[in-house]
């Protein structure tokens, strides 16, 4: 029983691999220092949360691709003020999977975490519900801490 165990979670750690292709370590780094962002604009974080089993997800903002997110990671956008709507949507099908409304104000540093709610099958690797929220600044902060940037244009 045990052995199956092992290999379950093999299996499963395995389909969690992506191919998000993620920034140059100093790139992170600077990332992570939560500089303020460029003048006339606000920085949104948009955090990957949840179990080992996450797929790839779309990123969107305002109906815009800006990239993915896999497990474990993170992506810094920086724009310009107002009401944007946070998406994140089923790479392969294109499926709206969450969605959340985030105000900025010029200067902002915000975050919002995405996460999986729902698998339909850990070994398939099939997300059927996710949560979008936007997070406190410390626990934004914290979160951010322990991912990976991910590489923009893609």
């Amino acid at each position: 029983m045990r052995g199956a165990r092992a290999i379950l979670a093999a299996l499963a750690l395995a389909a969690c691999s992506s191919d998000v292709p993620l920034a140059p370590r100093d790139l992170d780094e600077a990332a992570k220092r939560f500089d303020p962002p460029p003048p006339g604009l606000a920085a949104l974080y948009v955090v990957r949360e949840g179990t080992f089993v996450s797929a790839p997800v779309t990123l969107l903002v305002d109906r815009r691709r800006v990239g993915l997110l896999g497990y474990d990671t993170y992506s810094r956008l920086e724009l310009p003020p107002g009401g944007h709507a946070v998406r994140v949507q089923d790479l392969d099908s294109g499926q709206q999977l969450a969605v959340t409304n985030v105000q900025l104000a010029v200067g902002d540093i915000r975050f919002v975490s995405v996460g999986t709610a729902a698998l339909d099958s850990p070994l398939t690797n099939t997300i059927t519900e996710m949560n979008a929220r936007e997070l406190p600044g410390t626990q934004g902060r914290t979160a951010v801490a322990g991912k990976r940037l991910v590489a923009r244009g893609r």
